[in-house]
């Protein structure tokens, strides 16, 4: 069975309008609460927001050191000779398990420092209410 081409050019358009029409219009929607247009990116609450994720900064610090710990071994191993020598031989194996779970908690802390940071800044910043010009603000300084 084959389906006719003109019935097949005719409807993809329509598709393809409509979808874009659909994005338009969830666009739309999500413009009015743009925190740029609406509300203030400095908010006092995200200070509280940023010592929370230092916390955890400092439990996926520990964490990483921990399996780090656990992911090399140190093995000591003496043999007494015949003629009566100890021989003592060191060996360190690691597991790799371990260490890339520590590499990986090492990188999700300094995810959640530089977000802590960004959090810290968001919420001290201020910004003036309406845009001065640098004549403004010289006058300002002179006056």
């Amino acid at each position: 069975m084959s389906v006719p081409q003109e019935n097949i050019e005719s409807t993809a358009p329509l598709a393809a309008t409509s979808g874009a029409q659909d994005a338009d219009r969830q666009a739309g929607s999500h413009r009015g609460t743009s925190s740029r247009s609406g509300g203030s990116l400095h908010q006092p609450w995200r200070a509280f927001v940023a010592l929370g994720e230092l916390v955890v900064v400092g439990l996926l610090i520990w964490a990483a050191i921990w399996a780090w710990r656990n992911g090399v071994r140190v093995s000591v191993l003496e043999q007494q000779l015949p003629d009566g020598r100890v021989v003592t031989n060191e060996f360190t194996r690691y597991y790799g398990n371990w260490i890339a779970s520590a590499i990986g908690i090492g990188g999700l802390a300094g995810l959640f420092l530089l977000d802590a940071v960004r959090q810290l800044v968001l919420a001290l910043r201020t910004r003036s209410k309406r845009p001065s010009s640098r004549a403004e603000q010289n006058r300002q300084l002179d006056g």
